[in-house]
């Protein structure tokens, strides 16, 4: 089997490149093809002609804990357990979109009733009430008794400790008059958490939330899962960083892990060990932080009935709020959705990617921006009509950013969407996204 190639990568040797590789394999199966691209960003010296690069994001080895839970075939049903987390661009925008209210067909629960109603669909905090916080409510999301869908970006870069945090603000700034209400970081050992607090007070002053990354397995594949790096790292890291901001309602929700995967070594007992895994690293969080939302980061449900059972059967987890799934625009996941509403899971889209630019970030054709956006509406809203409860494009890119050393670095790639990108004007021309739901007053 060809390795599954994620959306963000790991840091390539002698490059300090920042930005993601994105696969466009439909699943995490054996049948699923490897082509992978990324988006990229190339350190230069100062005066020497930018030559944007294409290739993968810093890695994080960060984790400690229990050890492997046992698991069952037979699916899981979601007991009663905590869970919550806040949902969630040019002045040229309208204000702020801090979240996004969708029906699906089925009456909101009303703010006295959100927390019964999430209580009974096994999702209710542990010992009291997380106010501003996202909740789950059997399939839906809700944020203080209110539906809510979101759409935004990912950003992995932005706690790149070389990218000026000057940067991350305007481009916060942007995203915010674009539309954008939630942007997917990625948040690592290796990062600095006073830096992820700055960008977390950030996300409260433009009206974002974060869907927050703690690792990617994108290269790792089976053996890093209870590895000693996954033990000693990893471990340490989830239990620090819950700890540390498990009271933030910035955070939309917490993913254990960027893309878990097989490598080259796809079997049964791979898939056990995925589960298991999953299982242990959300039950962590679960236990430090009954309030926020957990969800696994996986690709999909795969192409064959043992990965889908698989896919349902995780998702069943009690301590697993939110089924993931990274596509293409326009490519069916029927069976993700389908699995997702059998384990009674919402289900976000983190990674939906589209490849409009060539390796040395030039636009394919004249056309192909416009053409993208126009792909994107539609899947957004076709999206939304089908119940996604979050829609993240992969990935935002920033541009050509001076360093303070005196360099530069391109962030840009294949699938990037930049500031006057058409996507912009389109999703305000036609908008597609429902009324946002407020946050709640600052603590």
């Amino acid at each position: 089997m060809t390795k599954r190639l994620g959306p963000a990568g790991v840091a390539a040797a002698g490059l300090l490149l920042l930005a993601a590789c994105r696969p466009d394999a439909s699943s995490s199966g054996p049948s699923a093809d490897a082509t992978g691209t990324a988006v990229a960003a190339a350190v230069e010296a100062p005066g020497v002609e930018p030559t944007p690069a294409v290739a993968s994001t810093t890695a994080a080895t960060a984790r400690v804990e229990p050890a492997p839970p046992d698991s069952t075939a037979a699916d899981s049903a979601g007991g009663p357990v905590a869970s919550s987390a806040p949902g969630s661009g040019d002045d040229r925008r309208k204000a702020l979109l801090p979240m996004i209210d969708h029906t699906k067909g089925r009456a909101s629960a009303g703010a006295g009733a959100g927390a019964a109603a999430a209580a009974a669909a096994g999702s209710a905090p542990l010992g009291g009430t997380c106010g501003g916080i996202a909740q789950r409510d059997g399939q839906d999301l809700t944020i203080d008794g209110e539906l809510l869908t979101f759409f935004g970006v990912n950003a992995p870069y932005f706690l790149d400790d070389e990218l000026p945090e000057a940067e991350v603000e305007q481009a916060m700034v942007d995203l915010a008059a674009r539309g954008v209400n939630t942007v997917r970081v990625w948040y690592f050992a290796e990062h600095d958490p006073q830096r992820f607090a700055r960008l977390l007070d950030l996300g409260r002053r433009t009206g974002i939330r974060f869907v927050v990354t703690l690792e990617d397995n994108v290269f790792e594949g089976r053996d890093w899962f209870f590895s000693d790096d996954d033990e000693h790292v990893y471990r340490p890291h989830l239990q620090a960083a819950v700890s540390e901001f498990k009271d933030r309602p910035e955070i939309l929700m917490w993913e254990v892990v960027n893309e878990p995967n097989c490598g080259d070594r796809f079997d049964d007992a791979c898939l056990k060990t995925i589960k298991d895994w999953l299982t242990m690293s959300s039950r962590m969080v679960k236990s430090i932080d009954g309030c926020h939302l957990v969800t696994t980061g996986m690709i999909g449900a795969g192409n064959y009935e043992n990965e889908w059972a698989n896919y349902r059967q995780i998702h069943k987890r009690e301590y697993i709020d939110v089924a993931s799934s990274h596509r293409r625009t326009g490519e069916d996941r029927s069976h993700d959705l389908e699995q997702a509403a059998e384990a009674g899971r919402p289900i976000i889209y983190g990674e939906v990617y589209d490849v409009a630019y060539d390796g040395a970030c030039s636009p394919l054709t004249d056309s192909i921006l416009k053409e993208r956006a126009e792909r994107v509406k539609d899947d957004l809203r076709d999206s939304i009509e089908d119940g996604v409860d979050g829609y993240l494009l992969w990935d935002y890119a920033i541009g050509t950013v001076e360093l303070e050393s005196g360099g530069v670095k391109h962030y840009c790639g294949e699938h990037g969407f930049e500031r006057d990108d058409p996507l912009w004007d389109k999703l305000a021309a036609e908008p597609l996204l429902p009324a946002p739901v407020p946050w709640a007053p600052a603590p």
